[in-house]
C-alpha cells in the first residue's frame, strides 16, 4: 500500500491544490471553495508534492486561517523555516502541491478526548488523547509513522524516539 493511501485509511481526503495567483509570482491561494470545509476547525492536514507525503500538520484553528498562514509569503520566508521555504519553493515551480484534510470526529468525556473514527496506527488504535492535545498527539505520531516506516514527510522536524516504539 503506498503511502498516500495509508494516509487516507487514516482519514485523510483529498480536498484541493495550491497555486500562484495568476500574474504574481509572490501570492500563493489554493483551490478549495466549499465554505462548510473552510469554516472547520481542529483538523489534520498533509501535503503531497510528487505522490509525496512532505508535510503533516495541525491546526485549531479553521481551514481558511490556517491555509491563509501558509499562502503569507512574507511571514514565510522572513522566519526561515525549512518548511515554509520548500513550501514556497514548490508552489511558485507550479508543482502539483496537494491539500489533504482530516477531521476527527470526538467526543469530551471527562479530561479525555475520544476518538470516533479510531484513527489506525500500525493495527493499532489511538483510542483517548488529552483534551489539551488531541491534534498534537495525533499530528506527531502520524509525522513520526511516515518518517520510520515510508521516509516521508521530509519537510516536517524528525520526531525524537523515546523508546524504540513508533506508534503508541
Amino acid at each position: 500500500m503506498s503511502p498516500i493511501e495509508e494516509l487516507q485509511q487514516f482519514g485523510f481526503k483529498y480536498y484541493g491544490i495550491w497555486e500562484v495567483i495568476e500574474g504574481n509570482t509572490k501570492s500563493f491561494s489554493h483551490t478549495i471553495n466549499s465554505e462548510e470545509v473552510l469554516s472547520k476547525e481542529i483538523f489534520l492536514y498533509a501535503f503531497i508534492l510528487n505522490e509525496n507525503i512532505v508535510y503533516i500538520g495541525k491546526s485549531d484553528r479553521s481551514v481558511r486561517k490556517r491555509l491563509a498562514g501558509w499562502a503569507n509569503t512574507k511571514e514565510s520566508l522572513k522566519k526561515k523555516i525549512k518548511a515554509r521555504v520548500e513550501f514556497n519553493n514548490a508552489v511558485r515551480s507550479n508543482n502539483d502541491l496537494r491539500i489533504y484534510l482530516c477531521f476527527p470526529e470526538f467526543s469530551i468525556k471527562e479530561n479525555a478526548v475520544e476518538i470516533k473514527n479510531s484513527i489506525q496506527l500500525d493495527h493499532k488504535v489511538v483510542n483517548t488523547v488529552i483534551k489539551k492535545g488531541i491534534n498534537q498527539g495525533l499530528e506527531s505520531k502520524l509525522i513520526n509513522y511516515f518518517q520510520v516506516k515510508h521516509s516521508q514527510c521530509r519537510w516536517n522536524y524528525k520526531i525524537k524516539q523515546k523508546n524504540k516504539k513508533t506508534i503508541a
